[in-house]
């Protein structure tokens, strides 16, 4: 099963890194197979609305951790 991409507008909104909101939300269907993550921008130029995750500097990638590590931990549990 595949799980599509859901893009929830959870990150926060003034950085654009993942929340705890956002890990929850994918450790909550960790169990379902695979995970499509939402859209991330890849430079400050490139995000598209408020609340969208990003990956372009140290504070997103670590958002982004917490949200693996839940998906992960939740998973395996």
């Amino acid at each position: 099963m595949v799980l599509s991409a859901m893009t929830r507008g959870r990150c926060d909104p003034a950085t654009n890194v993942p929340t705890e909101l956002n890990a929850k939300y994918y450790g909550q269907r960790a169990g379902f197979g695979l995970l499509l993550t939402e859209c991330s921008s890849v430079s400050a130029r490139g995000n598209g609305y408020t609340g969208s995750g990003a990956l372009y500097n140290d504070a997103q990638e670590k958002g982004w951790k917490l949200v693996v590590d839940e998906v992960h931990k939740t998973k395996d549990a």
